[in-house]
């Protein structure tokens, strides 16, 4: 995973890149990977794309307002990728894209935001999310 982040007109910007592989042995449903949820192809179900081989990749562009009192923020994000049983089958035709709003404040729990999103196939989601997320530990 390649995770980077900078400052473009007053943007706060960060770029990810994600890959996934069974490079040995069989692949099984223990090693399979799960896309979906918020920031891993934010309009679909956690788990809705699984596949033994993945690629992500994302921009996100948000900015901050208010003062001390009451920081918040905003911005939109672009996704791509898919999950597929082998890399043969990867092309960006074969992707699916997503495409998320979101805004929310940072609160002594952490970041409380709300967020919809978009995806190529003609659906949405939204998110209202607490705090960090940790769902990753579960699944």
């Amino acid at each position: 995973m390649l995770l980077g982040t900078d400052s473009w007109k007053g943007f706060n910007m960060t770029g990810l890149l994600f890959a996934e592989a069974v490079t040995a042995g069989e692949p099984g449903i223990e090693n399979a990977v799960r896309l979906g949820g918020f920031r891993r192809l934010s309009a679909y179900a956690p788990g809705e794309i699984t596949g033994d081989n993945a690629l992500l990749g994302a921009l996100y562009a948000s900015q901050a307002f208010g003062g001390p009192w009451v920081p918040w923020f905003a911005g939109a994000g672009f996704e791509a990728g898919n999950a597929w049983e082998s890399f043969d089958q990867a092309s960006w035709s074969n992707t699916v894209r997503s495409y998320s709003l979101f805004a929310g404040v940072d609160t002594f729990l952490g970041p409380v935001q709300f967020a919809t999103a978009y995806n190529n196939r003609d659906d949405w989601a939204a998110y209202l999310n607490i705090g960090f997320s940790f769902t990753q530990l579960f699944y």
